[in-house]
């Protein structure tokens, strides 16, 4: 990191690299100031070459682009060298580059960290401190961010409008800070410069409203309210919120409730904190899932003027890291939940654990958001209706982790809120009305040796890599079995990764190798083939038996004339129930509407359903069964040639 020591990036206005000395780095071209954006953009993590190459020239790029950007890369590492050509800032990685820089000299990573701190500081009751962190945070902002570099569409232009979000909520916060000490008089310029650049941003023009009100300055409070719904109902066709409309009835009969005092009062009585913070912390090894964790702060960042907050559920594998992710993308997006953030581990696939109630989970939400013990209803929707009540008018995120269906997690939705709900499941979960839903598929090749890298050190990944991608391979790229086979290699450091790599290849002792302490792959991935196995739904039973039998042969892929051979059933009934292999992301779909079950799970569905093949025969018409996926197998090898035909 020796190359950018003392270096500072900015990116809150126009793109500035100033050196260790004050003096600012000219980058003239405008494809290498981009190219210095877009990586900057994630710091410290690789970002692809088609992605770079995507975002320089759009979809269809020249040539010579590849060219182009090795020589653009190549500029890069000259001036932001320092001197130091040996130790280049800008660094190779399998498919693409990344740039090497410590956070806090990145004004973007800077400005996140501020803001958390004045939320710290506001949940600690230190109005004082939370007030200067949000100045010292907002003084980062010297005009739009990426303001020379980002297009009108693309990464750039993303990342821009996700910081001009979060700059908007930490200005909010301030107010609010700023407000709680009484400031009211002094912050009304401030707050009404705001509010006519954000005019439809209401909450700005409720903070507005109050500073006015607590000034002494009821009629001018009252104006401001007829100012935003003049323009809500010009702009919108749509009456202010019921949150706005309430704050004007208080105002109009000089509500007591409004006074500083009171409510100052009621919040050190209950002893609760206003704003949980319950998430758990970030993963420390976590690698990739750019793309992911791109849509996810897309969509819980982006302003809502009306109508329910975001909601989303990542669903994928087991062991494919959708608690990491979501617990990454929560901790990343929090800033923009300033009412707190709940989290329950729900239990769906955790061996050993029993699913958890949702009237558990609603009483701890509850307590969380300052309702006494006693008063907890031990009645699940009378809970789940408080809880809709209390979220109605807040902006809070909910973490719901290892949801078994819908139904275990729809009495937790905070109904018609601006509250944001992420949840993660091993199923797809269609039934959650509102959800959007991320497929989460293991890793990429590269990532994955990243990945390994990072959890048992470049040297001793790089010491025999064709070893460590071996390893990363019989691991299937999952980021499950990746943690347990560095934390094999971790507890043995006289290893080299070659021994466990051929301790893997053996196909019968892979899943035994795959165990640590309490975390065994095996177990996890058990729980999705028996929640199938031991399923009311019939073809859901079907789906855990075909592929308990399909494992016994040596096919490596299904699809409906398989399935209905096996079965005896029509393509119909096939289809079904390979749709519930697919949502349990048991298997993932190839090419020409076929199957193919991770290797992993076909492994443990084999010693599920033991491993003599004289038990295929018994349970199954195998001889059809073949006969049908070689006949499978010749239509995919001839749709393939043909394809090749005719390009």
């Amino acid at each position: 990191m020796s190359g950018v020591k003392g270096m500072r990036f900015r990116l809150l206005g126009s793109l500035q690299v100033v050196s260790s000395e004050g003096k600012e780095v000219r980058i003239g071209r405008r494809k290498v100031r981009q190219l210095l954006a877009l990586l900057l953009t994630s710091p410290n993590n690789p970002v692809s070459v088609d992605s770079l190459a995507h975002e320089l020239w759009g979809a269809d790029p020249p040539d010579s682009a590849l060219l182009n950007l090795r020589t653009y890369v190549c500029t890069l590492r000259k001036l932001l060298s320092a001197g130091d050509p040996a130790q280049p800032p800008v660094r190779t990685r399998s498919h693409g580059y990344l740039i090497d820089i410590p956070p806090d000299h990145l004004d973007t990573v800077l400005f996140d960290r501020l803001v958390t701190d004045g939320a710290e500081a506001r949940r600690r009751e230190n109005p004082q401190l939370a007030a200067k962190h949000f100045e010292h945070a907002l003084n980062l902002w010297r005009g739009r961010a990426y303001q020379d570099t980002a297009q009108e569409d693309g990464a750039l232009a993303t990342a821009a409008k996700h910081l001009h979000e979060r700059r908007l909520l930490a200005v909010e916060q301030l107010f609010d800070v700023r407000l709680t000490l009484g400031h009211h008089a002094e912050t009304i310029g401030e707050l009404e410069r705001w509010a006519e650049r954000h005019p439809l941003r209401e909450r700005l023009w409720s903070q507005l409203m109050l500073a006015l009100y607590r000034a002494g300055r009821q009629a001018d409070a009252l104006a401001a309210f007829q100012r935003l719904r003049a323009r809500s109902v010009e702009d919108l066709g749509m009456e202010p919120s019921a949150s706005l409309s309430t704050l004007q009835a208080q105002i109009l009969r000089a509500d007591p409730a409004l006074s500083p005092r009171t409510r100052t009062a009621t919040s050190r009585r209950s002893g609760i904190p206003a704003t949980p913070r319950q998430l758990p912390p970030d993963v420390p090894a976590f690698v990739g899932r750019g793309h992911e964790l791109a849509t996810l702060r897309e969509w819980f960042t982006a302003g809502r003027p009306d109508g329910p907050g975001p909601m989303a559920v990542v669903h994928g594998p087991p062991g494919a890291g959708k608690s990491a992710l979501a617990v990454r993308a929560a901790n990343t997006v929090a800033a923009s939940f300033p009412d707190g953030q709940l989290y329950a581990d729900l239990g769906g696939s955790t061996p050993g654990m029993e699913p958890q109630r949702p009237l558990k989970v609603l009483g701890r939400f509850l307590r969380s958001l300052g309702v006494p013990g006693v008063q907890v209803p031990d009645d699940e929707e009378e809970a789940s209706s408080l809880f809709r009540s209390l979220t109605a008018d807040r902006k809070v995120l909910i973490l719901l982790d290892n949801a078994v269906n819908a139904a275990h997690v729809r009495p937790l939705l905070p109904g018609r809120s601006s509250s944001g709900v992420l949840i993660t499941s091993r199923n797809r979960l269609p039934a959650v009305p509102g959800a959007a839903g991320l497929a989460l598929r293991p890793l990429g090749a590269g990532t994955s040796y990243a990945m390994l890298a990072a959890l048992i050190g470049e040297g001793r990944a790089a010491a025999h890599p064709p070893a460590t991608a071996r390893l990363a391979g019989f691991c299937e790229h999952l980021p499950l079995a990746l943690s347990i086979a560095a934390s094999r290699l971790n507890s043995h450091p006289d290893w080299p990764v070659q021994r466990l790599a051929d301790r893997l290849a053996d196909e019968r002792r892979r899943l035994g190798e795959l165990a640590t302490g309490e975390v065994s792959l095996s177990r996890s991935m058990e729980l999705s083939f028996i929640a199938l196995r031991h399923s009311g739904d019939p073809r859901a039973q079907a789906a855990a038996h075909v592929l308990s039998l399909v494992s016994l042969t040596p096919m490596r892929q299904l699809d409906t004339a398989v399935v209905a051979a096996l079965l005896g059933v029509s393509q119909n009934e096939a289809d079904q129930v390979l749709e519930r292999l697919l949502d349990a992301h048991l298997v993932e779909p190839c090419a020409d509407n076929r199957y193919r079950p991770y290797e992993l799970v076909r492994i443990l569905a084999r010693e599920l359903a033991g491993d003599a093949p004289s038990a295929a025969r018994r349970r199954c018409p195998a001889t059809g069964l073949l006969r049908a996926g070689r006949r499978s197998e010749r239509r995919s090898v001839r749709r393939s040639a043909s394809d090749r035909h005719t390009e």
